[in-house]
């Protein structure tokens, strides 16, 4: 920049030039962040018709060994697994209400504590059953695993 110009002249051009890289840098970031999103609807996409492909056939995953077709001929072994989460809800007044004040100290602080209630449970102390009658398995979003591998030499 030329010398003979006043300095808040100087000023106000690095200020200008900090903003353009700034504004280059938000400008590639709101692309990647579109790309990202259309990635991960396309993902999701796909997913849900592998996972009806599984309910199709009966299967809870599927497996391929599929050599890549750049230079390096690299060899992969793809693994897509249907995975279908639960949660247990526990009706912890009825639990509480059926285990007894004594019964229910050992398996709780101020709420059940679902370790001790466990313990508990293998140490015959708590009958199963009272779990089972008050809880119940609730289903969560099933998803895909995608799992991709490389395999050395001929190994499958």
């Amino acid at each position: 920049m030329n010398d003979e110009l006043p300095q808040s002249v100087k000023d106000a051009w690095e200020v200008h030039e900090q903003d353009n890289q700034l504004c280059d840098s938000l400008l590639l970031l709101a692309d990647a962040k579109k790309a990202k999103e259309e990635a991960e609807a396309n993902y999701k996409k796909i997913a849900k018709e592998y996972q009806a492909l599984l309910e199709e056939i009966g299967e809870a995953s599927h497996s391929f060994v599929y050599i890549d077709s750049d230079k390096s001929r690299t060899k992969y072994k793809l693994l897509g697994t249907k995975v279908a989460p639960t949660s247990l809800t526990i009706d912890e007044e009825g639990l509480k209400k059926e285990l007894g004040e004594e019964k229910w100290k050992t398996v709780s602080r101020r709420v059940l504590d679902r370790k001790l209630l466990e313990h508990a449970i293998l140490n015959d102390t708590v009958n199963p059953q009272a779990l089972a009658d008050h809880s119940e398995e609730v289903p969560k979003t099933p998803y895909v695993r995608v799992t991709i591998k490389e395999l050395k030499d001929d190994s499958e």
